[in-house]
């Protein structure tokens, strides 16, 4: 008998409520609708209405020198220490992070391959319908201590 779409998100969330990622994953959620830009300090020095020269001066640095930072950040030369000290002379908080360039968490990636090598286990076929999802999420868990399936389909 197949596994209903319902199955399969329910043993996924069975199985990552035990993903030992799990707090990263949440946090690269997070990340997944920003958008991506590189005219940070131009467009937040223009959101407070601050001119360059204003920035320039809370930097303590030339105004030339603000108009490279700019230039630095819109090439994508522009260091963390500079952005950080930009960041802080604007108000705010620097915030650097990752994310998958598909846009989906790093769990649901992991678990597309574990549920293909898992779907078809003894397991889930002899169980009761009701207990399916919590079985195949079991049998993900067993396959994800495997070294040969880390090896194989997770490139661990």
């Amino acid at each position: 008998m197949e596994l209903t779409p319902y199955e399969i998100e329910a043993a996924f969330q069975y199985w990552f409520s035990q993903y030992e990622f799990r707090k990263i994953d949440i946090e690269i959620e997070k990340l997944l609708a920003v958008q991506l830009r590189s005219d940070w300090i131009f467009q937040v020095r223009k959101a407070q209405y601050l001119s360059a020269k204003k920035l320039a001066n809370k930097l303590q640095i030339s105004q030339q020198a603000c108009a490279k930072l700019e230039k630095s950040e819109s090439l994508e030369t522009i260091t963390i220490q500079s952005l950080r000290i930009v960041a802080n002379a604007l108000d705010c908080e620097f915030v650097y992070g990752f994310r998958p360039k598909i846009k989906q968490k790093l769990a649901r990636q992991i678990w597309e391959k574990l549920y293909l090598v898992s779907k078809d286990h003894l397991w889930i076929q002899k169980c009761v319908q009701s207990r399916r999802a919590q079985a195949l999420a079991a049998v993900a868990r067993m396959k994800m201590k495997d070294p040969e399936v880390k090896k194989k389909l997770l490139h661990f």
